[in-house]
């Protein structure tokens, strides 16, 4: 996946490169049509570097898991965790500042799915949140899920 930074951060980390997985644990048939949601874990990897500075790290999230539909599907999953970021930044004198962190984290997936037998490839929207106390990150992108229903 990939995101554009939004906030304080935006100028010095633009944007952000990652890896996911995800599992999706359904608890009645997928697209059969229920108001009830099911669970999404998703484990990533974020890569956020422009010269001196950068940020780095893996996060878990979980939360609910809401899809419609049978061969396409539309799907929404609110998502909070954790993650362990090692930050590195050098100011302008030159002195290097790293510091390793564990922060609350936010995401939200939209996306739709479509399905190939059971297989499912589609685009994300991705929405994620990494929470500082004195400057918060922020960041707006896209994906492409691959995956298999077993």
């Amino acid at each position: 996946h990939y995101y554009v930074t939004v906030g304080k951060f935006s100028s010095i980390l633009p944007s952000s490169i990652g890896a996911s997985f995800m599992a999706d644990i359904y608890f009645s048939s997928p697209g059969a049509i229920s108001f009830l949601p099911h669970l999404r874990i998703d484990g990533d990897y974020q890569y956020l570097d422009k010269g001196k500075d950068s940020i780095q790290g893996p996060s878990l999230h979980i939360g609910p898991l809401w899809s419609f539909g049978k061969k396409y599907i539309l799907h929404f999953s609110p998502l909070v965790g954790a993650g362990y970021y090692k930050i590195t930044s050098t100011n302008s004198s030159d002195e290097t500042f790293n510091r390793d962190k564990l922060s609350l984290n936010g995401k939200c997936i939209i996306g739709f799915n479509f399905k190939f037998y059971n297989f499912v490839i589609g685009p994300q929207f991705r929405m994620s949140y990494i929470h500082d106390s004195k400057a918060p990150l922020y960041g707006l992108g896209g994906g492409l899920a691959l995956g298999y229903i077993f």
